[in-house]
């Protein structure tokens, strides 16, 4: 059985430009109890034409400094959807010195140009890849380490938008750094009205479990995306409907020293697709929960608080959560639309760990600036909860459940159980498990998880780069099976715990 809780959901200076880096399952009905609390904020609206399409948040690698992207090491990073025609493709992230050999590239060849801010008094540096006229179909997104040493802390966010002018389309942009809870990124003066503006920023000495605020500024609503309080990195994303300067700002919920970069891009009206019409993943996001650390940074607090921006159009939100141990569980959820959340019982493989486990709202309400706040139950362990905001599902989407556990003592490839839909819609899988890591689904089904060289290979990492996620948008009642494939090939994956639910269109 799956216990509801309720919620409220309260829920220097160097500025640089280059060209050239490319770079047996259980079904579960659907019957719960359930209480709501009055909501405390609500509304907002889309972008207009010049738009985000989607985007996806990967979360960071190696945010307790134990292990690193390697040199010449990849990290690929999927999109939920493939990329269309026309359209534009913006990767930002940071690095913990001013080496600027990255490659950015995708698996269709198209032609990424770097925008970069160096930050001198802590050493951080802000990168912006951007590439326009996208070639339709691309899931698969590259960052390529060229620095000669490893990385760490890199924490890449990516967005797909439409009505970005496909030649020249970088208006201005600004960088700038500092320390207190106001940030701001340096002036800038559009050329024009429509500038569709996206604001990266590093909070880069000094503590942790902070939470960043979108700014409040006139001629443009601001959206926050990966704002965790433990990973490093923010991002907000707006149209500025307004020619006049802006000194775009935002805000960090204790005094720390920060770096932040704003590039303005040209909007036109024509150029690109906007989101496809029907039922569809909006943005995935990642994010790290609190837990016990390796390495320096710990993570002492029982409440987490994560960006699920979103257009109007969202009305389902759901989380794929996964942890160590069963004490490790999530107790209640909020967000600032006054949402309501179920949290569906644990799948715990030999009674213990792994464990997997749902969050969702259905029927849910959307807006530019949501902040969720999720508590649990223990630090025992890291968790990692993967959101993934959709448009287009029905007000009761809920569909059913399978999931089932299981030991593998062998090695090869591993398929869940399968899980029957009711019709049309989006079947999520997860899997969660002691040993090795997973490298991709085998059955025509969409990858979700970023993998990269330098990541050990059963931890400490985060969960994230080491089980799986997938998805699929399904078109009638045909059995869904997920397989998966692992990056040792002698490593049995022992314990392990997979987790299906499909929610459904109108």
């Amino acid at each position: 059985m799956r216990i509801l809780l309720a919620l409220l959901l309260l829920r220097g200076l160097c500025l640089a430009q280059s060209v050239g880096d490319v770079g047996g399952g259980m079904v579960i009905p659907g019957q719960f109890n359930a209480y709501t609390t009055v909501a405390s904020a609500g509304g907002g609206g889309g972008l207009g034409y010049t738009n985000v399409v989607q985007h996806w948040g990967e979360g960071s690698i190696g945010n307790d400094g134990s292990v690193a992207l390697s040199n010449n090491g990849i990290m690929t990073n999927p999109a939920p959807n493939a990329v269309q025609a026309g359209n534009t493709l913006v990767c930002c992230f940071q690095a913990l010195d001013s080496a600027s050999p990255f490659g950015v590239g995708d698996e269709k060849g198209d032609f990424f140009t770097k925008l970069s801010f160096h930050d001198p008094v802590n050493d951080q540096t802000i990168y912006l890849y951007y590439a326009t006229n996208t070639t339709a179909g691309t899931h698969q997104c590259y960052i390529t380490n060229k620095t000669g040493s490893g990385q760490v802390y890199l924490t890449p966010t990516w967005f797909e938008l439409c009505g970005v002018k496909a030649y020249q389309p970088v208006d201005t942009s600004a960088g700038n750094n500092g320390t207190g809870t106001a940030i701001t990124s340096g002036s800038i003066t559009p050329s024009g009205s429509g500038d569709i503006l996206i604001t990266p920023t590093i909070w880069d000495s000094g503590g942790t479990n902070y939470a960043y605020t979108a700014g409040s500024q006139a001629n443009i609503t601001w959206r926050l995306y990966d704002n965790n309080n433990v990973d490093l990195f923010g991002t907000q994303v707006g149209t500025y409907n307004s020619a006049s300067a802006i000194n775009p700002a935002m805000s960090v919920s204790a005094s720390i020293g920060w770096a932040a970069l704003t590039v303005a891009f040209k909007p036109a009206t024509a150029q690109g697709s906007p989101t496809p019409s029907g039922m569809q993943i909006l943005a995935k996001l990642q994010y790290e929960l609190t837990g016990i650390a390796s390495g320096a940074i710990t993570r002492p607090s029982l409440t987490n608080t994560m960006g699920l921006p979103g257009d109007t159009a969202v009305n389902l939100i759901v989380g794929a959560y996964q942890t160590g141990t069963a004490a490790n569980v999530p107790t209640n959820i909020t967000d600032l639309c006054g949402n309501t959340y179920w949290i569906t019982s644990s799948n715990n493989a030999s009674g213990a760990n792994p464990v997997t486990l749902w969050i969702y709202a259905t029927n849910a309400i959307s807006s530019p600036t949501n902040v969720a706040t999720l508590k649990m139950l223990s630090t025992a362990e890291n968790a990692t909860v993967v959101w993934y905001l959709v448009k287009g599902a029905r007000a009761a989407a809920y569909d059913t459940r399978a999931f089932g556990t299981g030991n593998q003592s062998g090695t090869g490839n591993v398929s869940t159980g399968g899980i029957t839909p009711g019709g049309p819609g989006i079947v999520f899988n997860e899997m969660n498990q002691d040993e090795n890591t997973g490298a991709g689904v085998t059955t025509g089904q969409t990858w979700d998880v970023t993998t990269w060289l330098g990541n050990t290979l059963s931890g400490p990492s985060v969960l994230y780069e080491n089980n799986e996620w997938a998805h699929t948008n399904t078109v009638g009642t045909t059995s869904q099976v997920f397989t998966y494939k692992f990056v040792s090939g002698s490593t049995p994956l022992l314990n392990y715990a997979w987790d299906s639910i499909s929610f459904l269109a109108p």
